[in-house]
């Protein structure tokens, strides 16, 4: 016979909290693992391939970065030909970022290998006879 003892939602928000850093934790590795420029590189393909081409200040917003940081960021990604810098056709003082052929290789090839690590490391977080946790958060609005 096994007793089951209620649980506080402190003890579930500590769960779950632990369980949030140590997806962190691994997310981490993996990204560092799957893309060479880590998780910092992958999202800013990432935001790219989302966004659309832009001017590397419009990229920082986006990233919630400073414009210094996104812009060490893009020079490490077109030096390894996964971006490309071009003129603005409207503003020939600036740049706008493109995510090359190989960039979007790149990002394909990281997200399958990310995926085939962290989905092992996932299994039991959800059977399909349980409800998503998910399902119940909030909705932000984009800010």
């Amino acid at each position: 016979m096994t007793i089951t003892l209620p649980v506080s939602p402190a003890d579930r928000v500590t769960r779950l909290l632990r369980s949030l850093r140590e997806v962190t934790v691994l997310w981490r590795e993996v990204t560092r693992v799957a893309f060479p420029a880590g998780s910092s590189g992958l999202g800013v393909l990432h935001l790219v391939e989302q966004q659309g081409a832009m001017r590397v200040s419009d990229l920082a917003t986006c990233g919630h970065v400073g414009v210094s940081t996104m812009s060490r960021h893009v020079a490490e990604l077109t030096t390894a030909g996964l971006l490309d810098r071009e003129l603005a056709a409207d503003d020939a003082r600036t740049h706008v970022v493109r995510l090359t052929p190989a960039g979007r290789a790149a990002l394909d090839q990281a997200r399958s290998d990310v995926l085939d690590r962290l989905l092992p490391a996932l299994q039991g977080w959800m059977t399909p006879s349980s409800p998503s946790w998910t399902a119940s958060w909030p909705v932000s609005p984009p800010t």
